[in-house]
């Protein structure tokens, strides 16, 4: 049976301008990306009434989690993303269409297929600067809002 497995190679992560729309550029020369977490709270019922003394659960609020991107540092990516910092836009990763290194996609970027968007904002900025690497900069992002994740292209 074959791999049913797509290479992360070449995805791509995009913060769109104050107005929604994505006309900034992708972000450069980043190492991973890693998909917003979905999860629920679990909310405690459990009561006098609980049945056999079993614990009993509702599921409760949704969160987003974080996502922490991890990229070679570059002053001038470094500085615009500053700019960012602390306010809420539209986030979209862009995945690579199938399993190969030439990173081909189903669209153009930053509109292509499949892709995940949501909302959030810059919570930290950090980095590294290791004696015998490359100086790394990363970045915290809030999950705002749900992820929406769209396979096929709008018609």
């Amino acid at each position: 049976m074959a791999s049913e497995a797509t290479l992360g190679y070449g995805t791509q992560f995009f913060i769109a301008d104050a107005d929604g729309n994505f006309t900034l550029d992708k972000l450069g020369q980043i190492k991973d990306v890693p998909l917003p977490e979905w999860e629920c709270d679990d909310v405690d019922i459990t009561n006098q009434d609980s049945p056999d003394a079993t614990k009993e659960y509702l599921s409760g609020f949704s969160d987003g989690g974080e996502v922490e991107i991890e990229m070679v540092f570059r002053s001038d990516e470094y500085a615009r993303l500053d700019t960012f910092y602390r306010q809420k836009r539209n986030m979209r990763i862009c995945l690579p269409e199938r399993d190969s290194v030439d990173a081909s996609f189903e669209g153009t970027p930053p509109e292509s297929t499949p892709r995940i968007d949501f909302e959030g904002y810059i919570k930290k900025i950090g980095g590294s600067a290791p004696v015998e690497e490359a100086i790394m900069a990363t970045i915290t992002i809030k999950v705002s809002s749900k992820p929406a994740f769209t396979e096929e292209p709008a018609d």
